[in-house]
């Protein structure tokens, strides 16, 4: 289902999608850059809203679903890649609900297309996606793992403390992550000049089975993910 095209505009404001979907096809006639999407299921019955994107990148998001399937194409001319919603199948929509979505920080002078892929299954539950941020001058943090499932941090850490439920313990190191990344995933994205393999901006890390971890950076401002499958 095609849901925007967007020629010479920054931003995209409260387009409704009243269908239910799986995935998000973003395309563009350049590399993707900063754009960001924000993105959640509300009830014209003022039931209450459910955020499932705020302000995320889209590049990040491709590549949080190459990690676990497939790739994207990140070309001069021709840009394209599909982003997971829906775990298992498209968001399932109760009478009177419908998504609402945000784009900002396009780019002025390319054209997007946006489209809703549509899914023969239903599911309740997306794949959420939060994004928190280290301060400069910080050089370590510490978090439960929660109900998170997934951990994408960017390429640049230093390593990540892990603490397993069954009461273990592991350290590992950027180059480790790396090594771990390339095995779970071969292609990431295809780009003009090369073939990215394992990981392009972000090292994604499993959290299942884990109680909590602790992130290690050289103290410049840093910002990674949670993607947390949840009920919406």
């Amino acid at each position: 289902m095609h849901v925007a095209e967007l020629v010479n505009q920054t931003r995209l404001l409260d387009r409704q999608i009243e269908k239910s979907f799986s995935h998000l096809l973003f395309t563009k006639n350049a590399v993707f850059a900063n754009e960001r999407i924000s993105l959640k299921k509300t009830s014209r019955s003022g039931g209450g809203s459910a955020t499932i994107y705020n302000e995320i990148k889209v590049i990040d998001l491709l590549e949080m679903t190459a990690n676990a399937e497939g790739s994207f194409v990140n070309k001069t001319a021709s840009a394209y890649g599909m982003i997971e919603v829906g775990v298992g199948g498209a968001i399932q929509l109760a009478d009177g609900e419908f998504f609402v979505m945000n784009l900002s920080d396009l780019t002025n002078d390319k054209t997007y297309q946006v489209y809703a892929v549509e899914a023969p299954v239903l599911t309740n539950v997306a794949l959420t996606v939060e994004s928190i941020n280290i301060n400069a001058g910080v050089t370590s943090k510490k978090q439960d793992s929660g109900t998170a499932a997934v951990l994408l941090v960017p390429t640049s850490v230093k390593s990540i403390d892990v603490q397993f439920v069954n009461g273990n313990t592991a350290r590992y190191l950027k180059e480790e992550l790396l090594a771990m990344v390339g095995m779970a995933n071969d292609i990431v994205s295809i780009e003009e000049t090369a073939i990215v393999y394992g990981a392009k901006n972000l090292l994604s890390f499993n959290l299942i089975g884990t109680r909590s971890f602790e992130i290690y950076t050289d103290g410049t401002s840093f910002n990674y993910l949670l993607v947390i499958p949840k009920e919406v």
